[in-house]
Formats: C-alpha cells, sequence, structure tokens
C-alpha cells in the first residue's frame, strides 16, 4: 500500500482565491436562477461545462455506457469508467453522483470517476438515476438500489464493491447501505464519500452557514433545489433521516469535507452517528475548501492529494476484506 500524506493544515493560496472568486460570481448567480423545470436545465449546462473545464477526464481512460433493463424495478444506467493504468478486475466501486438529485449525472462526474479508477485501478461503475423534477423520491434510491443489485448479479461479491459518491450520492449511499442490513443482505465492503448530504431536512447545513457564509450557494436554495425530488415528503421519516439504531455491521466509512462549506455539519453528523452505533468513521475535514473541491483538480492543489487518500482507504479496506476471507475459508477447513 502507498504511503499516505496527512491532509494539509492551512488552505493553498489557490484556494483561497478560488473561494473569493466563487462567492462573487457563482453564489450570486444562484440566486437569480429559477428552481423550475428551465432552472434546472440551465444549470445542467453550467455544470456541465465548468466540471468539463475544471475537472476534465483524464487522457487515456476508457468509459462505456450502460442501459440494461431489469426483470423487476427499474432500469440500470450509467456508465463503466476505467482510468489510465486502472487494470484490476477483482473488484468494483459503483459511484453515486451529486448535485441536488437534479442537476448532474455520470458524464459530468468523469473528472471524479476517471481518477478516482486510476488511483485505485479499479473499474468504476458510475450510476445515473433518475432526476427532478420529472422523478421524485424515491427514484433516485430506487435506480441506486438497482445498480448495486446488477453489479451483484453480473457475478460482484459485495465483499468486493466500495460504493463512493458525493453530496446527495452519499445519502444514497447510506440508505441503501441501510436497506441491505434491515433486510439482512450483504452489504458492501466500505463506504467513501466526499462532502455527503446526511441531513435532507438541511438543518444543519443552514446552522453551519449563518456561522460562515458558505462560498458556493446559500442554504435557502439548496433546500429549495432538494425540494424538487423531496417534494411533500416528510423529511424526518426513515429513509430521510437516518437511524442506525439496532444496526450492527455497518460498512467501515471515509469521508472528506471542505471546511468553508456549509455541508461539512452533515459529514460530521454522519460520523457522529456511526461511532455511536460502532461503526468505524474516518473524517477529514480539508482546511479552506469549498463543497466538492475533489472534483476541480486544475485549480484547487488539494484535489489530486484528497483523491489519493480516498483511493488508499478503498484498497486497503478491500485488501482487509480479502483477508477476513481467507480467515473463514481457513476456519471451514479445519
Amino acid at each position: 500500500m502507498r504511503q499516505q500524506k496527512m491532509p494539509p493544515t492551512r488552505a493553498s493560496l489557490r484556494s483561497h482565491a478560488l473561494a473569493a472568486a466563487t462567492a462573487l460570481t457563482l453564489r450570486p448567480v444562484t440566486t437569480v436562477v429559477p428552481l423550475n423545470r428551465t432552472g434546472v436545465r440551465l444549470g445542467r449546462r453550467v455544470a456541465a461545462t465548468s466540471l468539463a473545464v475544471l475537472g476534465p477526464p483524464l487522457l487515456g481512460s476508457r468509459i462505456v455506457s450502460v442501459d440494461r433493463s431489469t426483470r423487476r424495478g427499474p432500469s440500470v444506467r450509467g456508465e463503466w469508467v476505467r482510468g489510465p493504468r486502472a487494470k484490476r478486475d477483482d473488484a468494483v466501486i459503483l459511484y453515486i453522483h451529486g448535485s441536488g438529485y437534479a442537476i448532474c449525472s455520470a458524464r459530468t462526474h468523469r473528472g471524479v470517476t476517471t481518477r478516482l479508477s486510476r488511483a485505485t485501478g479499479l473499474p468504476i461503475f458510475a450510476c445515473d438515476y433518475r432526476l427532478a423534477p420529472s422523478h421524485r423520491f424515491p427514484a433516485a434510491a430506487d435506480d441506486v438500489r438497482a445498480a448495486y443489485e446488477w453489479l451483484v448479479s453480473e457475478g460482484h461479491d459485495p465483499a468486493r464493491i466500495v460504493i463512493a459518491g458525493d453530496s446527495a450520492g452519499g445519502h444514497l449511499g447510506v440508505d441503501l447501505t441501510l436497506q441491505l442490513l434491515q433486510e439482512g443482505v450483504t452489504p458492501p465492503a466500505a463506504l467513501m464519500f466526499f462532502s455527503p448530504l446526511f441531513d435532507p431536512t438541511f438543518a444543519l447545513a443552514a446552522d453551519r452557514e449563518r456561522r460562515r457564509r458558505d462560498p458556493m450557494i446559500s442554504a435557502v436554495r439548496v433546500q429549495r433545489l432538494l425540494d424538487l425530488y423531496f417534494g411533500e415528503t416528510d423529511r424526518t421519516t426513515e429513509r430521510m433521516t437516518f437511524s442506525f439504531e439496532g444496526v450492527g455491521g455497518f460498512p467501515a466509512t471515509f469521508l472528506q469535507a471542505g471546511g468553508r462549506e456549509m455541508m461539512a455539519a452533515d459529514a460530521e453528523e454522519l460520523a457522529r452517528a456511526l461511532a455511536a452505533c460502532g461503526g468505524r468513521c474516518d473524517l477529514e475535514i480539508w482546511p479552506g475548501q469549498m463543497h466538492v473541491f475533489q472534483a476541480m483538480p486544475l485549480l484547487v492543489p488539494e484535489a489530486g492529494p484528497a483523491i489519493e487518500r480516498a483511493a488508499d482507504f478503498v484498497v486497503a479496506e478491500l485488501e482487509a476484506a480479502e483477508r477476513r476471507g481467507a480467515f473463514r475459508l481457513m476456519e471451514e477447513g479445519a
């Protein structure tokens, strides 16, 4: 395993400059874009263009689209991603993108997925779930469940599957894992999330933003964006506000968030909740960074090292799962 470098204790000057520029440009724009179908379409174009410029996919990556119907439930859509030098086939990452259940896609996140694939050496299946406002809760969650079950049906051992994602993808990944555990189904080997959404009421993030302004967007605007997906559903019910009571065997989890973003509060609360139920969760708050800073490697020097640290976690957990499997085989042989 590669030797890990510790996260920096302070943000780079480039990261500070980007946060200041974002606060002067992107945040004001988000306050005037209407949160309707027209506004969502505009948001998708802006996100696709921005991520293509700030975090383009790595040259030499291989990407294959998937659109498979299933015998029951929703179709599985997404893409297989292999970054340069990613040659392993003994495990797989299921990546769940974020952006408020309404904006992004597997395509917009190719910068992240190709780099994570290169760093881990693993293939990634990036799930394209149905988006709001055309599709509301639980459409996205159903699609993520279908993608996981499809991977298992294709021969991937759950002990060799890692669930990763960012923002809303974090909420979807935790929801899936809790469903599996509650049903007595084998969960994935590990979870890894960038800036995960944990509290869909957005109260935690709103409280943090009152104390420190988020450079990207206001809490009020994000709450309204989430309304496009959750609608009138009570966000304090099960599968919205998670309870880990009575849940054992939750997979090891790795979280990263930025010190400037309001959703660092969600990452902190998720880490506390997992620790309280006896789970292991490693949390890193990177000083001075914005929401999902890992997606902006051309402007944020810390993006690359952050992905490397996440990759080290993934590789280490898969190696641990392999050792546990070997021990079980030895015991059965005895």
